[in-house]
């Protein structure tokens, strides 16, 4: 399990990287946030969350198990957003805020898709936790 989670971290953050880059580039050319190589560890951290409580999940509906991955991704961009601004310029700001409820909403979006991606086998087949 801690290879599965590790290994989210790692994927999360570089495509965290490319997500913000492709969405956010020409408004905001910092994305690299405070790492000089392209990784953004909020990523990282919100795909091992969501790594690490899926299988405890899969028995609940997928509007649930959305709600959840938004409440914990939302709560742990909450706490990386104090940290941010206290090490200097925000990375990011929801007009002042450290939050907003469509970012919660995109949250458990992405953390049903990463749950499934987490759990596809070798094969490419989903298990244990069907939409």
């Amino acid at each position: 399990m801690f290879a599965r989670i590790a290994t989210a971290f790692l994927i999360g953050g570089v495509v965290g990287w490319v997500f913000e880059n492709a969405l956010f580039y020409p408004r905001n050319a910092n994305l690299f946030g405070r790492l000089p190589i392209p990784f953004l560890p909020i990523y990282g951290f919100g795909a091992a969350t969501v790594v690490a409580t899926a299988p405890y999940l899969r028995e609940l509906p997928a509007v649930a198990r959305a709600g959840i991955y938004a409440g914990e991704l939302t709560l742990l961009e909450y706490g990386a957003c104090h940290i941010d601004r206290a090490l200097g310029p925000p990375s990011w700001d929801y007009d002042g805020n450290c939050v907003d409820v469509p970012h919660a909403i995109l949250w458990g979006i992405l953390g049903l898709g990463t749950e499934q991606l987490a759990m596809m086998n070798d094969k490419g087949a989903t298990r244990e936790l069907p939409l």
